[in-house]
């Protein structure tokens, strides 16, 4: 079912195996470029989340790469990224800009922690976002000069999450957006729609065994939840960086 609505979600998979991705890469990029409506793609080029020990294997590389290695993020990969340049050029220009977000979390005295528990407990999590607009004809399309680029683009959001480290928020024109109340209402609405037939059917409706079973797998539910909870966090992320006796994970390959 996941991988269904993924696709449905036009999510680019990808097999680790750069002969085939490659032509998938290009294939479905310039699909998605066609489209009538607008459209974003949307890219993470460190390939996996943030941890010290990805942090520190990415350092090693930086370094044996003779790159400038980064504080806060992880070094990029440039394959796909490089790619994905040449592909929506070659579309024919319809996706006509990045939009360059670097996301902090105000981790300070007093605040929660950005995980997916605390969004469940209903625990505030205050974030802010710094985008920046970078027309498509400023990024270099040959393979070199545009792994540069995005070398470079990573070094500048790294000096602005130092910054923000230091002052507790970025530079520029700041928008708030404020709590939308009909937000909440949607909220209120569907999630009182939804349990009140529930309940009502398994009232008058279900018979014994029935409510039973659904009470039952409620319960575990509610139990196996904290579990599945745990596998949210950072530190069990993906093997980025870590070498087998065949080949090495590296930025540059994927």
């Amino acid at each position: 079912m996941h991988l269904g609505s993924s696709r449905m979600a036009e999510i680019i998979f990808l097999d680790r195996n750069w002969q085939k991705d490659r032509s998938c890469i290009v294939n479905q990029v310039a699909e998605i470029s066609q489209y009538f409506n607008p459209v974003w793609i949307l890219l993470f080029p460190e390939g996996t989340r943030f941890t010290p020990t990805k942090h520190k294997e990415s350092v090693e590389f930086a370094k044996m790469r003779g790159v400038t290695p980064l504080e806060h993020l992880l070094i990029p990969r440039t394959k796909g990224f490089v790619l994905s340049i040449q592909a929506i050029k070659e579309s024919g220009y319809k996706i006509r800009a990045i939009y360059d977000t670097t996301i902090a979390f105000d981790t300070g005295p007093g605040t929660n922690a950005p995980t997916f528990r605390n969004v469940l407990k209903g625990l505030p999590v205050k974030a802010q976002l710094h985008v920046t607009r970078i027309p498509m004809e400023e990024v270099p399309t040959e393979e070199t000069a545009c792994e540069a680029w995005l070398h470079n683009l990573f070094a500048k959001k790294d000096r602005l999450l130092d910054e923000f480290q230091r002052n507790g928020t970025f530079r520029g024109r700041t928008v708030r957006f404020p709590r939308r109340v009909y937000t909440l209402i949607n909220e209120v609405f569907w999630t009182s729609l939804v349990l009140g037939t529930i309940f009502f059917y398994l009232v008058y409706r279900a018979s014994p065994l029935l409510t039973a079973v659904v009470v039952a797998v409620a319960g575990g539910v509610s139990f196996v939840l904290p579990h599945l909870l745990n596998v949210t966090v950072a530190t069990k992320g993906s093997s980025y960086g870590k070498k087998s006796t065949a080949t090495s994970t590296q930025p540059k390959d994927s």
